[in-house]
């Protein structure tokens, strides 16, 4: 079996993640194309939501946005997206 140009940090075998083919997550990976991490964010409420949703979480707003945040905080829980 041929080595894979691009080396990834999950365990063989595990799927690599991919934006989703409805599009709702492509701010997230143009971020990451850049070395930037983007979180999504309503510009009615200002409400940060993670993961990625068609409306905002908070107020059901369908106006959102990727705002580059500094990468810095307290993880509570994760999910893989």
């Amino acid at each position: 079996m041929a080595e894979s140009a691009t080396k990834s940090y999950l365990p063989p075998g595990l799927a690599v993640p991919v934006p989703s083919s409805d599009g709702v997550d492509k701010g997230f990976y143009e971020g990451l194309k850049r070395h930037e991490l983007t979180v999504q964010r309503c510009n009615k409420c200002h409400a940060f939501q993670f993961a990625p949703e068609l409306i905002c979480h908070k107020c059901q707003s369908p106006d959102l946005d990727w705002q580059k945040v500094s990468g810095r905080g307290r993880l509570y829980t994760w999910i893989r997206i």
